[in-house]
């Protein structure tokens, strides 16, 4: 595959060392799979910002990633982080707005 896009799993997954390595390996050689994830962590300012792309109230934003997302130390220092090491795979972190961007290679 070209392109494996998810948004709002990460957080339901018991196994992501697994999940990186099958989503590599499914993945042609200039392929990347781009995993998306609210952060209840981020700044005020990213929910102000992510509410307004999505015409949404930041407050019910900033509620959704309480409840249905990863907080960035996750990816940073935590137990995402761990996996995506384990798992071997090359790996880009970025942050747009309240949600976090993991991109696989």
């Amino acid at each position: 595959m070209d392109l494996i896009l998810s948004t709002g799993t990460l957080h339901h997954i018991r196994d992501p060392e697994k999940v990186f390595r099958e989503l590599t390996y499914s993945l042609r050689s200039n392929g990347e799979a781009w995993v998306y994830e609210f952060s209840h962590d981020a700044p005020w300012r990213d929910f102000k910002v992510t509410a307004k792309r999505l015409g949404r109230p930041a407050l019910l934003i900033k509620f959704a990633a309480a409840m249905h997302g990863l907080p960035r130390k996750c990816f940073e220092r935590g137990y995402i982080v761990r996996a995506l090491r384990r798992a071997g795979v090359q790996y880009k972190l970025s942050y747009e707005a309240a949600m976090t961007k993991l991109i696989l290679k």
